[in-house]
């Protein structure tokens, strides 16, 4: 999604970075940055870090310069009961259906052509004119994870929770994103020309179908994995339930267009981020090619009779899955986002995002309940824990999460400059990890305890050897801790979206007051939630289907 204030924003903080810094005057501990509780904000200097009693000391991998002298104490967050969870869900998911779909054009988003996805209702020429952040634009990002959400209530009405209607009227608006985004493969844009297919590397469009032609992070190398991917699932579930092969014949060339553009790319370093802000290898962007790949070699196999371009694809995918295995940092024991990006961490909830929306039928190279990947939400958890004023203000709850450590950017909605809060997609991104790692280990009937997730069983209240196996009653109760540490989050964001007064889902949570902050009803925060209750709902056996709202807010 979604930079929205240019190119490397997130420079901002390198003119602090790059000053030559005095040496510490007053005595401090040595402490890890997961040990460091944040007591500065963006604009702190050792003089002023120090005034306030607190300890500075530079460090490279996203945690506080200027730090209290306690230690953090990580502790598991105080478990809400389940049903509190059901209430809050029941309450809000309705509304987040109806919020996403509103922002489609054709449902709703007034101007936007039939299939566009409006990231949010903010923006020059949103309902809201001249309300900040600009966010008034289609995503080729967003709008495939929009999607998704529809495909996947499809696939319930047309098998699980068979509903004809309400499959009719998915499926029409499904179609009508498909036909906008196939407009779109013919245009010209400054990302490359439709000629080479290297326009599709554009991952921001107007709402009216036509190309942004302004500056922007470009190519984003994502968006055409993820199209593909979610393409596909619909058009193999749209096939079993009309046999309208006619239709899935008409638009299946997209999907090729698609993995074509990934054959070209995907050994690139030259792809700008998701949060559009720099550029370089990223382990989001692969993983969104990887999974497209997998999804539509079977397709193009299958369907289109071409198995000469579905070999290349399987083979690319193959490649992918060996430059996959090299984002993970063992000196750090976590999965890191970037390569080559010197002033980050890698610290990013996009690692777990990634593992989130590239699953490949329930697996893939990084799955949830890999110990690579638990070991590396509890890394960012543990680094947020410092990190923002409200975590540390309520102590016994799960912590907000934000994009990345070093992150500045606070919405632009011009009210605060407490600098960047915490995501709502981000919090659910770790309820759902959570959840499907649940599901997976129920599923496997085994969890191995591994040197790398053994730091975070512990943390769960499972201690176990490295080299033994969870079964049975064991593998039950870490199925059910792990529920419980998705259910904490999810209480996280309730805590804050009911101190608002409001079902509007926003972009963030502002980091010192907790109030909701930047562009309203940001269509990936519905999203978010829709699919982090469908995969509650997974492990807990419940229905996926939302009941509609009662009334308006």
């Amino acid at each position: 999604m979604v930079l929205k204030v240019g190119f490397l924003a997130s420079l901002s903080l390198s003119v602090v970075y790059a000053h030559v810094l005095p040496r510490q005057a007053v005595s401090c501990p040595i402490l890890s940055s997961d040990e460091r509780i944040d007591c500065g904000s963006v604009a702190s200097s050792v003089s002023s870090c120090e005034a306030s009693g607190c300890c500075w000391s530079p460090v490279t991998d996203g945690g506080p310069w200027c730090y209290e002298t306690t230690p953090l104490s990580f502790n598991r967050p105080t478990i809400p009961k389940r049903a509190d969870i059901d209430a809050f869900i029941g309450n809000y998911l309705p509304f987040a259906v109806k919020g996403l779909e509103a922002n489609i054009g054709g449902v709703g988003a007034p101007g936007a052509h039939p299939g566009a996805v409006v990231a949010a209702t903010s923006g020059d020429h949103s309902p809201n004119s001249g309300s900040q952040p600009d966010y008034y634009y289609h995503w080729s990002r967003d709008s495939s994870l929009v999607m998704r959400t529809l495909v996947e209530a499809y696939i319930d009405a047309t098998t699980t929770s068979p509903d004809p209607a309400e499959a009719a009227r998915l499926a029409a608006i499904i179609k009508s994103w498909i036909s906008f985004e196939g407009g779109l493969k013919s245009i010209d844009t400054l990302a490359g020309t439709a000629a080479s297919g290297d326009n599709i590397g554009e991952p921001k469009w107007e709402i009216d179908g036509t190309d942004f032609n302004q500056p922007w992070g470009r190519p984003q190398d994502d968006g055409p994995g993820l199209r593909a991917h979610t393409m596909t699932l619909f058009l193999e579930a749209y096939l079993v339930a009309t046999g309208d092969s006619a239709y899935v014949k008409s638009v299946a060339g997209q999907i090729k267009y698609d993995l074509d553009y990934v054959l070209r790319h995907y050994q690139s370093a030259a792809s700008v981020d998701l949060w559009e802000e720099r550029t370089s290898s990223f382990f989001y962007t692969h993983m969104a090619q990887h999974s497209g790949l997998v999804h539509g070699s079977a397709f193009v196999s299958s369907f289109l009779r071409d198995s000469t371009t579905a070999s290349q694809y399987v083979e690319a995918a193959k490649q992918l899955e060996a430059t996959l295995e090299n984002f993970w940092d063992g000196n750090r024991s976590m999965i890191a986002e970037c390569f080559n990006v010197n002033d980050r961490s890698g610290r990013d909830i996009a690692t777990i995002l990634a593992v989130n929306h590239n699953l490949v039928n329930g697996h893939g190279v990084f799955t949830a309940a890999q110990d690579k990947v638990l070991q590396t939400s509890f890394k960012i958890a543990k680094g947020f824990r410092g990190h923002f004023q409200i975590n540390r203000k309520r102590i016994n709850g799960a912590p907000a999460i934000g994009r990345y450590l070093e992150d500045v950017y606070n919405g632009a909605d011009g009210v605060n400059n407490n600098g960047a809060g915490a995501w709502l997609l981000a919090i659910n991104a770790m309820a759902e990890v959570y959840y499907r790692a649940a599901l997976e280990l129920q599923n496997n009937g085994a969890a191995p305890v591994t040197s790398i997730n053994q730091e975070f069983y512990a943390y769960l209240g499972i201690k176990a050897p490295a080299g033994s196996t969870l079964t049975g009653k064991d593998l039950a109760n870490l199925v059910s801790q792990l529920v419980d540490e998705g259910d904490a989050y999810l209480d996280t964001l309730r805590f804050y979206l009911t101190a608002s007064g409001s079902h509007v889902m926003t972009e963030q949570i502002n980091p010192v007051t907790g109030v909701l902050q930047g562009a309203p009803n940001l269509t990936w925060s519905y999203a978010s939630l829709i699919t982090v209750a469908r995969a509650r709902n997974a492990i807990l056996n419940k229905s996926t289907t939302p009941p509609p709202p009662t009334t308006t807010t």
